[in-house]
């Protein structure tokens, strides 16, 4: 019996890390002439990749330190071909300052596709440092989602995306999901 539940565990541990690879290197080693991230200081870096598919590089980055309005960009690269592309990036701008939630995120391939579908959260505060709202940024097949909730109506009205509505059911119902269990507050 005890044989049977030790593998049943080692099964489900393979399963696991057959998914999706998370890398944590020194932000140091992530250059400007390899990615050459819009801001001026690295807030957060997340290497991910699937099994046999995909390379990916995902930065948040932000101006200097006090200015106003804040800027934070983000900006996603992926490995082709041996060389790193960028394939998608944005940047957000605040009157007050923004912030990454580097502990809130996820990565999947929620739709098998052997595909990242990266999911992180920010929020916009202002020059008090109280918080005005909370935004999750999905990068999934080379596209950009947006989720926002405000503090104005206790976060329980959500925004989404126009592209939203277009994303696999898969890929909707786990990412709304994780939407609706983060403490927005």
């Amino acid at each position: 019996m005890n044989k049977i539940i030790l593998i049943g565990c080692f099964l489900v541990t393979q399963f696991m890390m057959g998914q999706v690879s998370h890398i944590t290197k020194n932000i140091l080693s992530y250059t400007k002439d390899v990615f050459p991230y819009q801001g001026t200081r690295i807030i957060s870096i997340d290497e991910v990749h699937s099994p046999d598919k995909e390379e990916n590089v995902y930065i948040f980055s932000k101006i200097e330190a006090n200015k106003q309005p804040d800027s934070l960009y983000f900006q996603h690269y992926k490995n082709k071909s041996g060389n790193w592309k960028k394939i998608k990036s944005i940047s957000f701008s605040h009157d007050g300052f923004l912030s990454i939630w580097k502990s809130r995120k996820a990565f999947m391939d929620s739709d098998k596709n052997k595909s990242i579908d990266a999911l992180f959260i920010f929020s916009k505060h202002n020059k008090d440092k109280e918080q005005e709202s909370v935004h999750l940024l999905l990068c999934s097949n080379e596209e950009l989602y947006f989720i926002s909730a405000k503090k104005e109506d206790n976060y329980q009205e959500f925004t989404y995306s126009d592209n939203f509505k277009n994303l696999k059911e898969s890929i909707k119902s786990d990412v709304i999901k994780y939407w609706n269990e983060l403490d927005k507050k």
